[in-house]
């Protein structure tokens, strides 16, 4: 089991295309320059961890990501609407940590998203949105 922070330093790692740590015990802040790294990851896995903090508000090189798993930490705050920026995301997993929001409707932009999962959370509000047009086209 890997323990401590997440090293920034993952985010150098431009050719790596599967990054998968879950199921440890890596704590500390989730590391926001995923968020803007030129990396070319097609799949992120950082769940079952004690990750806490926000999620980045700036995602702007993530058309790559096609998998995003940060469910089972303990992350709190909005999930950023620059995600919307992840065009090829399919699958979302934000699960059991401690998000507090509006529903994040605008994931329903998503034009690849098949699985998003943001049960035991704490969001609220409306599902779809006017700003959206057809929404979660394949879920």
């Amino acid at each position: 089991k890997f323990t401590g922070p997440i090293p920034t330093s993952i985010c150098n790692l431009t050719y790596l295309s599967i990054l998968d740590l879950s199921n440890n015990r890596l704590s500390g802040d989730f590391p926001h320059c995923l968020g803007s790294a030129g990396n070319s990851f097609a799949s992120l896995d950082f769940s079952s961890n004690n990750i806490y903090g926000n999620l980045p508000k700036s995602f702007k090189n993530c058309k790559s990501w096609e998998f995003l798993d940060v469910s089972d930490n303990w992350l709190h705050g909005s999930v950023g609407k620059s995600l919307a920026n992840c065009t090829n995301l399919q699958f979302l997993n934000l699960k059991n940590n401690n998000f507090r929001d509006q529903f994040p409707y605008w994931l329903g932009a998503l034009p690849s998203l098949k699985v998003l999962d943001l049960s035991s959370n704490k969001f609220y509000g409306y599902i779809t949105n006017s700003e959206v047009d057809n929404p979660f086209p394949l879920l």
